[in-house]
Parts: C-alpha cells; sequence; structure tokens
C-alpha cells in the first residue's frame, strides 16, 4: 500500500469523528477504528462493485446546509481497477445517496423554503410585514450577450461592438417587459427609479410580493440590494518585495496600457493630481479616506504632503477610473462604458458574512465577468475571521483576496496570514479565498492602509502588470485566474500547505508578481515543451474523448529537486443556475514521462484545481484534464498554468 493511500486512509479516519487517545498504544482503540475504516470501503466498494482494497477516495469535504443541523460529508470516490469515478454524500448516521441527488433533493427544498431567493433576503422577508418596501436585485431569464461575443486572441477593439450593445439593450427591454408582466399577475407594479444592468433590475418591492415573485417561471434569482458596505482596512516601496513586484517593474512592466476600475463609494479626500486617474463618475460625492487608499494602492506620487513626488505603487503606470455610485450596479455599467481591464472592490455587504450561499453581488459579478469586455475581478475577503465570517468573493468567476501580514522586510516565507482575514468556506465547500497578498500593513499617503482592504488592490494591480507585457491577457481572466493559481508559490503563510481535503486560509498561497509575469508572457497552446506558460480557450463536452479533454500541455522539467505548480480553472456552464452548484465536475492529472500518475487535483466543488509536486526526475510531464462530471451541453471558457522553481526559492 502506498503512502498516499496511507493518508487518504487517516483523512477516512477523522472524517468518522473516533476520539484519538493519546501518544500510547491503544489495541481497544486501533481494533475499533480499523473495524470502523474496512466498514466505510465496504460500503463505497459496494457502490463501486468492486473490492475494498480498490476503493480510493479522490476528494472528502464537509457540506453545512442552511436551515438543517445535521453536517453531511462530501467524497469523490474512484475505482483504481475501472477507473470508475463517482460523487457520493454521507450523512451523520452514515447514510450515503449519490451526490447528483442529494443536490437535487437539495435545490428542490431550498426552492419550497426560499424561492430562487438569496437566503438573507428570504430570512429578511419572513420577518418583515407583507408591505414592507425592500431594495432587491431581480436577475430575470432573458438572453443577452453569450460569453462568447467579443472573445478574441488579442485586446483590440472588438469588431461587432455594435452587436454586443443592440444585444444589451435589448435584453433589457426584455427583461423590463417580463418582469413588469409578472408583477402585473402579482397585482403588483414596477416602481419608478429602477436601474437594469443587463438581465439585472435593482429596484424595490414589498416583501409579500418577493416571495411570490421569487417562485415564478422567468425569474432566475432575487437576491438583497442597497445593504451598507462594510470596508475592510511599510511603505508600499518597501512591500513591494513581498510580492516580488519591484523586480518585474525593473523590467519596465508597471501597468501601462491597462485600465483599472476601483468599485467604491465615495470621493478623494487629496487631489486627483496625486494619481493616475483618468475618469471620476461621480466627482461631487463625499470625500472618504478609505476610497482615496485603495486608489493609492496602485499609484500615486504623495511625496511629505506634496503630490510631485516619484511614481509608486503596485501599478503606477496603470490608468485608474473611480466608480464610486453608491450602486454597485451603477457604478459597474459606468465602469464598463469606460473600457476597464481590471475591476478592484475593497469592502463586502454585511449579509455576505452571516450566509453562506451566494450573495447577490457574487450572482452579478459572475455574470458580468465572463462578457464583454471580460474584466478580471478582485474582491476583499473581509476581516471577520474572529466571529467566524463567511468569507467575501464566493463567486466563481473572480478572486476573494486574503491578507497576509506584510513585514516590510522583503522575505516571502516569514509572512503569515492575518488573524482577522476572513477564511470560512460557503455552505457548498469551495475553497475561498482562493489567493492572498500583503495587506497588514501599508504606510499610505502619510497614513495607513491595512486589511484585506489593501491586499486587494494590490492583487488587482499585479494582475494589471501582467496585462501590459501581455496584452491578450485584457479579455482572458480565466488565463489570469489560472496564472496567479500556478503562481502564488508560497503556501506556508497560513501555516499550512495547500490541500484540497482541507479548508486553508491563504487559498493556493501569497500572490508572487515575479513568476506570473514569467508565464503569463508565455503562452503554449499544448504543442511544444515549455517550463513555465499558460494557455487559455473554449472547453465543449464535445471536447471530451475517453473521460479525457482532447487538449494536453507538456511541462518540461530539467532540474531536480525543484517543485512544479500546475492550475487549472473553468467557468461555470452557460445553462447553470446563478445561484446553484457547478454544472461540470473537472479534474488536474498529471503524468511523467512514462506516463505514470504522479499528481492530480480533484476536487468536487471547486472551478478550479491545483497541485504542487517535487518531480523526481528530468524530462517532459503531461497535464491532462479530466472529465469525472460533463453534461452534454456543457460550454465553457478554461485557463491553465503551470511553472516550476527551486524549493529554495519560495
Amino acid at each position: 500500500m502506498s503512502a498516499r493511500h496511507y493518508l487518504i486512509l487517516i483523512l477516512v479516519f477523522l472524517s468518522i469523528n473516533v476520539p484519538i487517545r493519546g501518544q500510547e498504544p491503544d489495541f481497544e482503540f486501533e481494533k475499533r477504528l480499523s473495524l470502523a475504516t474496512e466498514a466505510r470501503q465496504a460500503e463505497f466498494a459496494k457502490l463501486l462493485k468492486t473490492a475494498p482494497l480498490n476503493v480510493r477516495i479522490l476528494d472528502q469535504r464537509p457540506l453545512q446546509l442552511p436551515d438543517v443541523k445535521d453536517t453531511f460529508t462530501l467524497y469523490k470516490i474512484s475505482d483504481t481497477k475501472t477507473k470508475t469515478l463517482i460523487r457520493i454524500v454521507a450523512d451523520d448516521g452514515g447514510k450515503i445517496v449519490p451526490y447528483e441527488e442529494f443536490a437535487a433533493q437539495n435545490r428542490e427544498e431550498h426552492f419550497k423554503k426560499h424561492g430562487c431567493m438569496q437566503l438573507a433576503l428570504s430570512r429578511l422577508v419572513q420577518r418583515a410585514a407583507k408591505d414592507t418596501s425592500i431594495p432587491v436585485l431581480v436577475q430575470m431569464d432573458v438572453p443577452g450577450i453569450s460569453p462568447d461575443l467579443g472573445r478574441r486572441e488579442d485586446d483590440k477593439p472588438v469588431a461587432d461592438r455594435k452587436t454586443i450593445e443592440t444585444k444589451k439593450t435589448t435584453q433589457e427591454e426584455e427583461t423590463l417587459k417580463l418582469l413588469t408582466q409578472l408583477l402585473r399577475r402579482l397585482d403588483a407594479a414596477l416602481p419608478e427609479g429602477r436601474f437594469q444592468s443587463g438581465p439585472f433590475v435593482a429596484t424595490r418591492l414589498p416583501a409579500g410580493v418577493i416571495d411570490r415573485l421569487s417562485r415564478q417561471k422567468g425569474v432566475l434569482f432575487v437576491g438583497m440590494d442597497q445593504e451598507k458596505p462594510v470596508f475592510d482596512y511599510p511603505s508600499v516601496a518597501q512591500s513591494l518585495p513581498t510580492t516580488r513586484t519591484q523586480l518585474v517593474h525593473a523590467l519596465g512592466a508597471k501597468g501601462q496600457g491597462v485600465k483599472i476600475a476601483v468599485l467604491e463609494p465615495r470621493m478623494l479626500t487629496i487631489d486627483s493630481s496625486c494619481f493616475r486617474i483618468s475618469a471620476i463618475q461621480d466627482p461631487l460625492a463625499i470625500p472618504f479616506g478609505h476610497t482615496t487608499l485603495s486608489v493609492g494602492m496602485i499609484g500615486n506620487r504623495y511625496k511629505d504632503g506634496r503630490y510631485d513626488g516619484p511614481w509608486q505603487g503596485y501599478a503606477p503606470d496603470a490608468e485608474v477610473v473611480l466608480a464610486n455610485d453608491g450602486s454597485y450596479q451603477k457604478a459597474y455599467e459606468w465602469a464598463r462604458s469606460n473600457g476597464l481591464n481590471v475591476l478592484t472592490m475593497s469592502w463586502h455587504f454585511p449579509s455576505e458574512e452571516t450566509n453562506g450561499d451566494l450573495h447577490s453581488r457574487d450572482v452579478y459579478f459572475d455574470y458580468w465577468a465572463v462578457r464583454d469586455p471580460f474584466p478580471s475581478i478582485f474582491t476583499s475577503a473581509g476581516n471577520e475571521a474572529a466571529a467566524s465570517a463567511f468569507a467575501s468573493g464566493k463567486g466563481y468567476h473572480f478572486f476573494g483576496v486574503g491578507d497576509v501580514r506584510n513585514d516590510g522586510d522583503g522575505n516571502r516565507a516569514n509572512d503569515t496570514i492575518t488573524s482577522s482575514s476572513s477564511w470560512r468556506n460557503p455552505t457548498s465547500g469551495r475553497e475561498v479565498p482562493a489567493i492572498a497578498a500583503p495587506g497588514t500593513a501599508h504606510e499610505l499617503l502619510g497614513g495607513i492602509h491595512t486589511g484585506t482592504s489593501a491586499a486587494t488592490p494590490a492583487a488587482a494591480a499585479i494582475a494589471a502588470v501582467l496585462m501590459c507585457d501581455r496584452p491578450q491577457l485584457k479579455v482572458w481572466p480565466e488565463g489570469v485566474r489560472a496564472i496567479l493559481l500556478a503562481t502564488a508559490n508560497y503556501q506556508g503563510s497560513d501555516g499550512a500547505d495547500w490541500s484540497p481535503l482541507s479548508d486553508g486560509k491563504d487559498g493556493t498561497g501569497l500572490i508572487n508578481a515575479q513568476y506570473a509575469h514569467r508565464t503569463a508572457k508565455r503562452r503554449e497552446k499544448g504543442t511544444q515543451l515549455q517550463y513555465r506558460a499558460h494557455d487559455y480557450g473554449e472547453i465543449t463536452a464535445a471536447q471530451f474523448q475517453d473521460g479525457f479533454f482532447k487538449k494536453t500541455w507538456k511541462a518540461h522539467h530539467n532540474i531536480v529537486g525543484s517543485r512544479m505548480r500546475i492550475a487549472f480553472t473553468w467557468n461555470k456552464g452557460e445553462n447553470c443556475s446563478p445561484a446553484g452548484e457547478l454544472d461540470s465536475d473537472l479534474d488536474l492529472m498529471v503524468f511523467d514521462p512514462d506516463m505514470n500518475e504522479v499528481a492530480s487535483s480533484m476536487s468536487s466543488v471547486n472551478n478550479y484545481e491545483f497541485v504542487e509536486f517535487m518531480p523526481t526526475r528530468v524530462g517532459s510531464y503531461t497535464i491532462k484534464i479530466c472529465g469525472t462530471a460533463v453534461p452534454a451541453n456543457f460550454k465553457s471558457y478554461f485557463g491553465v498554468a503551470w511553472t516550476a522553481h527551486s524549493n529554495i526559492d519560495p
């Protein structure tokens, strides 16, 4: 039996909640443990119709459903002999059901209790009087801009811009028409003062109407709106070495030609000449220090109270637009009209902390992240870990960013995740946040910027730095996500290596601009050996054969003792429910030069897979994508990236 198999068995031991007795041998305990493990293996073997020794546990994670006291464990298991893979769920009593059956039943129960409402909204509606007016964001089932419209291999102007905007206008007209009709059936009217953004309508409705509307055909999602934001709070120059951004700046990559939208309410507290700002949505908004500091992280020329110093920041040459309307939908629409490439948000809403489902903000930006202009989006994970708050940034198509303590000494290996940085996973069990960046603390603009509020614009600015040398990434956020995941190569900031079997606080690790930049500069479509590279493109059900994606990549490894990191990410399929689980389960597998499997990542609920391993020989390592669950109508977009580095070079 391999060491890996022993590790898997140990994890099974922990999953059945048998108490640990101490250091002295306890043969009775070991006997009971062995019997319990054999029973679990035997149950799995019956499902797979194989022998217990052929059972391999690929993924195991807890599930906690809303309104349900019981806890569940999700397993992905395989038969090593037949290569059959299945997903199952076990409750506390040991009852086992297929994951697909469990998920379908959960969706049905959720709809009975909440319709298609966000949980926080449903609870608010249940408490409120029926005539209480509540701000909501409604998403209608109306076709509009498809995710492939505007996709291109470069960042040149979109040839079909007129078509895109025409489709968006038509979608908004049809959305308004359908919503008005549904409300009329419910003896209600759509009030004035609403705001539209594609299939989304931000408005106010009576509590009694909201519940009934959420159960109407044609309504995909109804969520909270107009909540009061919660702002998530060494000099920048001293901090750059923590992410090695200064090494990339030295090569001339400082974000030039890239447009970053800072989506944050209020106005600057100091003159805009301190920043490289090209447009401000509302110059008359109330000044606010937090907004000013978020812009300053990207680039500023503050010096001793004046604005004539040398440019500094994580992307000092990037163009900034300040989207500062109090409605994030209005702010995004304005930023979109200004052609953004990157979006950063250093705030979250209170209900994101207390509820583990997708918030309306997650649903909204999941939709727009994969449509023209395809921005790379970052939001703060939050600073409420002490209160066991859920981390923000639960969406599938953008990153929540954790906060790594920044001591300014340039040594990545001694920086740790802050105790306040939120890291509690959503109820689906997905790993959130996915990455971390230095946040606490930065001496900035004569004051201090700290927390995930500072970490988020740092991560967003580094994404802009990648784009200035690889402009194609401006319209491929999937590629950006894969590159940052694969190259965030110091994993110990939370005291543990990344694992798909247990929650981590820093995702795949602390962001590394140097390796990200090197990986971003080379795109490899799969035909050549590459030491460090990335790729992106379309992925459909038709592109799978014998369970594997037909496209593969070759990672070249030429130094024994050097680690290899690989990440693969993909979007939710076009037919997914906005607030529902993934419609696909894709896995990452790596094979050595003799085509022996040497590493794999087989999580059940993430839309990214990641491996890090130490190859024992030089040569070509093949990267394959296995389709554990791929519906016949599956169509999406992917990003993949890989890099290698010495283990003394964190």
